[in-house]
């Protein structure tokens, strides 16, 4: 059992240092249309702005929850991370929601690979990335 959670904490730093997400792919350029095309471009892209705020604070939330069941409720990674892993195998989920797992085990995993963190720590770790990586 020792031997098992050695590697499974090997395997773990390595994704958390290596990153497991793919390039985004490259956007084909858009072809002229109506004004009302471009406006609803627009609205689309204004309502994507005003919710990215919100994600990258929902992140941090996310570490600093991970700080706390590391903590207070002694949670092993596995215990955070298998439930997250379990999920993500579901086919019906869409490629948002897909995403949005991969970043929450993407967080998991740097807040057991640092145990010194506090919650502060990975609340700023977890809105930096999600600066970083979101659009």
């Amino acid at each position: 059992m020792r031997c098992f959670l050695r590697i499974w904490l090997g395997v773990a730093l390595a994704m958390t240092l290596l990153g497991c997400r793919a390039p985004a792919p490259v956007a084909a350029p858009q072809a002229p249309g109506p004004d009302a095309i471009a406006r609803d471009h627009d609205d689309r892209d204004r309502a994507t702005a005003l919710s990215r705020p919100t994600r990258c604070l929902l992140s941090g939330d996310i570490a600093a929850d991970y700080v706390r069941r590391r903590d207070v409720e002694h949670a092993s990674l596995p215990q955070v991370f298998d439930p997250l892993v379990i999920a993500m195998d579901d086919a019906t989920l869409s490629p948002e929601t897909k995403a949005q797992l991969s970043d929450a085990m993407r967080l998991a995993l740097a807040v057991y690979a640092h145990p010194t963190w506090t919650a502060a720590d990975a609340y700023a770790y977890g809105l930096q990335e999600c600066e970083r990586t979101t659009p």
